[in-house]
């Protein structure tokens, strides 16, 4: 929580008045009042919030991101991501899939964001 009066509270309500979520506002602006190594990475669908975080030097990306690092430091089998991602394999199931991924296929998508940084 971002406490009142403080920079990350100026910086909160910044993000807010450029249209930025509430809640995706305030998660920034903690992230932001971090010191550098100690920043979290910022997970969100949203890409403006994303590209609002980036510009605060919050390391920013999306669920697709998020899976990739999982796989890359072993929490997560890369056969059980496969697995709870193919709904986004459904036009009808788009919740949180990266509209840069049309149709979505998983190994596609995979070794695209493998090679992007975040």
């Amino acid at each position: 929580m971002v406490e009142r009066r403080t920079p990350a509270d100026r910086l909160y309500r910044q993000l807010k008045d450029t249209g930025v979520d509430k809640g995706e506002a305030e998660a920034i602006a903690w992230a932001a009042s971090l010191p550098e190594p100690d920043r979290p990475l910022f997970i969100s669908a949203d890409r403006g919030a994303r590209v609002a975080a980036a510009k605060q030097q919050v390391r920013a990306g999306d669920v697709l991101d998020l899976v990739v690092l999982l796989v890359e430091n072993c929490v997560l089998l890369k056969e059980t991501a496969r697995a709870k991602l193919a709904p986004w394999a459904d036009r009808e199931q788009q919740l949180g899939r990266p509209r840069d991924l049309l149709p979505f296929d998983f190994d596609k998508a995979f070794e695209l964001r493998c090679r992007r940084e975040i």
